[in-house]
């Protein structure tokens, strides 16, 4: 990358393509955590991941995992910032009505 756009990436927050990015591999890590079934562990991995690092991909991942884990609040905050940058995301339109469905069916026990 030339100088000048890698400074301005790096100054402008933008996520990192590079493959050895403590970011991606923060990510691959959660990733591979949730393959194991180790949900906390990989809630942890998540949550270091830096907010201007997070992808749509990753902050889904992340909304579907805190679903499992019954922190719909968590899930449904990371779908609402899916559909901030992208606002017809279906992705994220259906964890908001998963998690309207978990919900209401608590209320009803």
């Amino acid at each position: 990358m030339i100088p000048f756009l890698d400074w301005f990436s790096r100054r402008t927050g933008a996520a990192s393509s590079d493959p050895k990015s403590p970011q991606l591999e923060l990510l691959e890590q959660a990733r591979a955590l949730v393959r194991e079934g180790k949900q906390q562990e990989a809630l942890a991995a998540y949550r270091k991941i830096k907010p201007k690092h997070r992808t749509v991909e990753g902050l889904l991942e992340h909304a579907e995992l805190l679903i499992d884990v019954g922190d719909y609040f968590g899930a449904v905050s990371y779908a609402c910032e899916v559909l901030a940058r992208e606002p017809d995301n279906v992705k994220a339109k259906a964890i908001q009505r998963r998690v309207t469905k978990l919900e209401e069916a608590e209320r009803r026990r």
